[in-house]
């Protein structure tokens, strides 16, 4: 989950992902395992976010109704054309990552006793950031940012424009998820509850990771640590795109674990889908034609296609990512829905069956019943037909 749950959770994975991790602040649950938050501290690496035009394609589609079906019909127009066209027309503009602009939202800067970290919410953070962010406890004066969604902290020797920048990206995030999920603006958050962010400058650039209402980001300013110079290239490019999406991610994440009700445990849910989805969400990952041969290598027998990755809480292989997106694009190119039905299969699973805690519950019957298709056949483009006739289709040429 986490990052390059990428880039989050890319420390990731990230929310549920194994980041989901993720525990309700008001519930009393005990914090993420040690082992989860390594395993999202190494997904971080793979954060690294590629521009595609799938977000901004499906921005519009996918705002319009959370789970409709009457919907699907566009919904697979739209599919089928932006990955017909991403090549030739991908943006990474603020434009076609949120549907408001961050200069446009109005933030409020002020000093607060209150805390980012909560002990009560599950955060499986990567290894790093708990010294800092955890840290984050209230009792002292600190300065916060506000928009009507979020609440950004920020670590110890983190800039305040760093600060402001993140609660900006973070703020214009959260309303672009509500639109896929058709709440309105008099909704606080996405349940209710402002989303707690921490800004933390000594957080591996590229770095981040979700809890239930919560999550951590590196900014602009963070320090590389062994990765090259172009992992900050690719955040900075285009307006900063590669760190919009990277926040986009995390906020994804944090949705995916509201819409399970995964309040005090990493969901034992399906890896492909909720990082996959998190890409998606963030335009992030698409591969090339010219890729898959090598990416294909990154499973084996047991895990033929990442369809058959289906343990979230097992540590994560990022070799995989680029295949997680593209599993997720072939959904649904191949059954004509859009982004807001990957939120609305989540809602629908996590009121019938809650976080699921052990194996993936009853996680194929609800798909194949909510999706109308049949998942990890051997003769279906979602399962043994993957590599030869979907990856071909669905990545970009």
């Amino acid at each position: 989950m986490n990052l390059r749950f990428a880039a989050a959770c890319l420390s990731l994975p990230a929310l549920l992902l194994t980041a989901c991790g993720g525990g309700d602040s008001q519930d009393g649950s005990s914090p993420a395992s040690s082992a989860a938050a390594t395993s999202s501290a190494t997904a971080s690496t793979a954060s690294s976010a590629r521009s595609s035009t799938s977000a901004a394609s499906s921005s519009a589609a996918s705002a319009a109704s959370a789970s409709s079906a009457s919907s699907a019909s566009s919904a697979s127009a739209s599919s089928v054309s932006s990955r017909a066209s991403s090549a030739a027309s991908q943006s990474s503009s603020s434009s076609a990552i949120f549907t408001v602009s961050p200069a446009s939202l109005t933030l409020t800067e002020s000093t607060s006793s209150a805390a980012f970290y909560l002990a009560s919410e599950n955060m499986a953070f990567e290894s790093a950031a708990p010294a800092r962010c955890y840290a984050l406890t209230g009792g002292s004066s600190q300065t916060v940012i506000s928009g009507d969604n979020t609440t950004t902290w920020a670590t110890a020797g983190t800039s305040l424009a760093d600060q402001k920048q993140i609660a900006s990206y973070a703020e214009a995030a959260v309303q672009t998820i509500k639109a896929r999920l058709g709440l309105t603006a008099a909704t606080v958050g996405m349940d209710g509850n402002r989303v707690r962010i921490c800004a933390d400058s000594g957080l591996t650039i590229g770095d981040g990771s979700a809890g239930y209402r919560s999550f951590i980001v590196a900014t602009l300013s963070s320090p590389l640590n062994g990765k090259t110079q172009s992992a900050k290239d690719e955040l900075t490019a285009d307006d900063n795109s590669g760190l919009k999406r990277l926040v986009l991610h995390e906020m994804t994440h944090v949705a995916q674990a509201q819409l399970l009700k995964c309040q005090s445990s990493s969901p034992a849910f399906e890896r492909w889908y909720l990082e996959g989805m998190a890409l998606r969400v963030a335009g992030q990952d698409q591969p090339y034609v010219a890729e898959l041969a090598s990416l294909q290598t990154a499973f084996n027998s047991s895990t033929p296609t990442p369809f058959d990755d289906t343990n979230n809480t097992a540590n994560a292989n990022f070799d995989r990512y680029m295949a997680y997106r593209l599993a997720v694009d072939t959904l649904l190119g191949e059954t004509g829905r859009n982004e807001s039905d990957l939120f609305g299969f989540l809602r629908q699973y996590g009121q019938q069956n809650g976080c699921p805690s052990g194996g993936t519950g009853n996680f194929l019957n609800a798909f194949d019943s909510y999706f109308g298709t049949s998942l990890r056949e051997s003769g279906s483009t979602l399962g043994g037909r993957f590599w030869a006739d979907a990856a071909p289709r669905y990545a970009l040429p």
